[in-house]
């Protein structure tokens, strides 16, 4: 069988499958060249999912007579002046998507540039990769794109396509991308003259806020966190959520490599590790990080797609990464997501009464009857109200006159019940406790109620790992060694650990073969039950193997050794027990969740609680 050179239609169809996996990425590679162009707007309007028309119109540098004609052939671009493919600094560089597209479509260009003296804009159709004579055609600046009949010359392709309803999501999401990527550009798209969204152009340092907070809307100010780091080889910005503002999925973290919208592992992992102190297994943050850095060191040019990326320095850049995050959750401090607070008085709403609301019978008049489980109790010198009484006794109408009296009666406070003088701390004043569990606090706005249990476990964590980060972890030896009992495989588990465990204060050593003798705790732990404790630990081991870190593995000991030791839900606390426990939340880092990731404290303000009462 002879060789023989590919026709350029061919080499073009051939290309489309690599660039062309859909509609959206059409208009992916049409709008990044309007970017490129420097167009300050970009419209775009589809039909039929850009199965029929994918319109493309922009303000940007326009194309000159000649280059129009050279554009939609393979390999011609403007985007390489040097030829050098390690210094990429536009989009589309390889100049394979308008060839591409043009010849599996009807694609019409209309172009005038900015400076040129021609009175008129030029014209440039092809038809299935087939250019005709360039035309004159009216347009003031710019350039128009119109993208008919897509795939009609590969008509396999639109058979892998999906639902209009999808494709159009996939098309709103490389948009979505793109207006992310770069706010300082108005951006419109229309569906079948159905306006999708139209973002205006935002400029200046609040300029990526002000994008963000327009695709996001999900209370983008009081759940997002900023997120800058500035290295000599990367800089970093973007936004993060409170690691109380979390997701099922992934699908709401976006990474951009110089404004390149990326999938990247590396990331994603950085992302993962720099919360796992934070947040519970199996949930996610969202998040919007901007990565800038020289071209020269990542490879954008792996996949036509250009949605993957190679690294130079993977480590430094994870690295980056992970401090940029953990600093931002710093800056954080003890703050809770404000959905909290929403779902908080979402579920307040009574919606139960007035639909078991009955009627007195021979009657038009309605009346509510108490719960048959009342979930408050009354005073024990007063009878019970009953469920549902037609006529009251004597002694139950006496009580009642006595329980709705004119004047409240008066209770004696103890002196030391509530300190108004610490109202003004974030957390507020102590005011009680609820099932010796949740502590009540009075703020100069509002309210905050606290899981006590959560909040000390918390605090407790972050104490020890201070104490070892700054190697003053504080240790006591115990005046008789505690032997436990382990099997002879987990002893040697232990043991090849034991150095990692003398770093947070744990010593031990084998005690024969089937036991080890343990002989110093963190003084944190002074009242621990350490055979409990060696067997927490044996279990984290079991669960995490040998892949992971030994500073994770620390850290994760840790949180358990603060769950195990902390104050229990069930306990009676006082109110000056209370308002310590509130000064240290305050006094440490990451006060807001526990260290599994759960909130430690919901916050109502003065207008919501009054939402409550429909007061105004």
């Amino acid at each position: 069988m002879s060789i023989k050179i590919l026709s350029n239609t061919t080499v073009n169809r051939i290309a489309a499958g690599e660039v062309l996996e859909r509609p959206a990425s059409a208009v992916k590679e049409l709008v990044e060249n309007s970017i490129d162009a420097r167009a300050s707007k970009v419209d775009v309007i589809i039909e039929n999912a850009g199965r029929n028309l994918i319109t493309i119109i922009d303000n940007g540098l326009g194309m000159h007579k000649d280059d129009l004609s050279l554009c939609v052939e393979r390999h011609a671009t403007s985007k390489l002046p040097a030829e050098d493919i390690n210094q990429i600094e536009f989009f589309g560089f390889r100049g394979e998507a308008l060839p591409s597209i043009a010849s599996v479509s009807r694609m019409n260009i209309t172009s005038r540039q900015q400076d040129a003296q021609d009175e008129f804009a030029w014209n440039l159709e092809i038809i299935g990769g087939a250019k005709q004579e360039l035309s004159p055609a009216p347009l003031s600046l710019g350039t128009k794109i119109e993208v008919r009949d897509l795939f009609f010359a590969t008509p396999a392709r639109l058979k892998f396509l999906k639902t209009e309803k999808t494709e159009i999501n996939y098309i709103k999401d490389i948009m979505t991308k793109i207006a992310m990527a770069n706010p300082e550009v108005a951006l419109s798209l229309t569906s079948d003259g159905k306006e999708l969204f139209n973002l205006k152009a935002h400029v200046g340092e609040k300029a990526l806020y002000n994008r963000l907070n327009d695709l996001v809307k999900k209370d983008f100010k009081e759940n997002f966190s900023y997120v800058e780091l500035n290295d000599h080889e990367c800089k970093i910005n973007g936004y993060i959520s409170l690691p109380t503002f979390n997701a099922g999925t992934s699908v709401e973290q976006y990474f951009f490599i110089n404004k390149r919208p990326v999938r990247d592992k590396l990331l994603s992992m950085a992302v993962k590790i720099a919360y796992q102190d934070f947040i519970p297994s199996g949930r996610y943050p969202l998040v919007y990080l901007f990565l800038d850095m020289d071209p020269a060191l990542v490879d954008v040019n792996v996949h036509p797609s250009k949605l993957e990326v190679r690294f130079k320095d993977a480590a430094l850049v994870r690295s980056i990464v992970i401090s940029a995050i953990k600093q931002s959750i710093r800056n954080i401090g003890q703050k809770a997501s404000n959905h909290l607070s929403n779902a908080t008085i979402n579920s307040f709403i009574p919606n139960v009464i007035a639909q078991t609301i009955p009627r007195l019978e021979g009657s038009g008049q309605q009346y509510t009857p108490m719960p048959s489980k009342p979930s408050f109790t009354m005073p024990k010198n007063n009878a019970s109200m009953q469920s549902s009484p037609s006529v009251f006794t004597a002694e139950q109408k006496s009580d009642m006159k006595q329980i709705f009296a004119p004047t409240a009666p008066v209770m004696q406070a103890e002196p030391n019940d509530f300190d108004k003088n610490q109202i003004d701390f974030p957390l507020g004043s102590a005011c009680g406790q609820i099932h010796d569990t949740y502590i009540l606090a009075q703020t100069k706005d509002g309210m905050i109620l606290v899981d006590q249990h959560a909040a000390h476990e918390r605090i407790f964590y972050e104490r020890l790992k201070k104490q070892i980060n700054t190697k003053e972890i504080q240790t006591q030896r115990l005046f008789i060694p505690e032997i436990v009992e382990l099997p002879e495989h987990v002893i040697e588990q232990l043991m090849q650990e034991k150095q990692g465990f003398a770093k947070m204060g744990l010593y031990f050593d084998s005690f024969g073969g089937s036991a080890i003798s343990v002989s110093e705790l963190p003084a944190l732990l002074k009242c621990a039950d350490v055979k409990k404790m060696i067997l927490d630990i044996v279990d984290d081991l079991n669960e995490y193997g040998q892949q992971v870190s030994l500073e994770k593995k620390i850290n994760h000991f840790l949180a358990t050794f603060a769950c195990h030791h902390s104050i229990r839900s069930g306990r009676s606390l006082s109110i000056k027990e209370m308002n310590i426990l509130l000064r240290d939340m305050e006094a440490h880092e990451h006060t807001g969740q526990c260290n599994h990731g759960r909130p430690t404290y919901i916050r109502l303000s003065l207008k919501d609680i009054n939402k409550l009462f429909e007061r105004t």
